[in-house]
């Protein structure tokens, strides 16, 4: 466990660029849009099961068909972006419009916004 904790506030950090605690709507958009960056190893401008690896995470196999909306087994950045806002909308549960640590840290939230930054 120690190890997802280091995990989870190391990339909530990264994305909460302004260090005051929360993670706005334009933080999450810029890691999300770095996330689909790095996970585009190939850089065709989608990503494929591969590339999202999911193979070895269940997480990431589960959260790949959530986000490809049209079913063609790959996705692009605008599918990648509408669900990624769909799980930041989801998990500020306050909907005060900012992603707090107790609402990432969730055991529920983690597995899930981890794919995302």
């Amino acid at each position: 466990m120690v190890g997802n904790i280091c995990a989870q506030t190391d990339a909530f950090e990264e994305a909460d660029s302004n260090k005051d605690g929360h993670i706005s709507r334009d933080e999450f958009d810029s890691a999300v849009n770095s996330k689909f960056n790095k996970y585009d190893a190939n850089k065709d401008g989608h990503i494929d099961k591969h590339e999202f690896n999911t193979q070895k995470d269940n997480n990431a196999r589960i959260e790949y068909e959530f986000l490809d909306r049209n079913k063609d087994g790959k996705l692009n950045r605008d599918e990648f972006k509408a669900g990624a806002m769909a799980r930041y909308q989801m998990y500020d549960q306050n909907r005060d419009g900012l992603l707090s640590k107790p609402e990432y840290r969730q055991d529920i939230g983690f597995p899930v916004l981890k794919l995302y930054f």
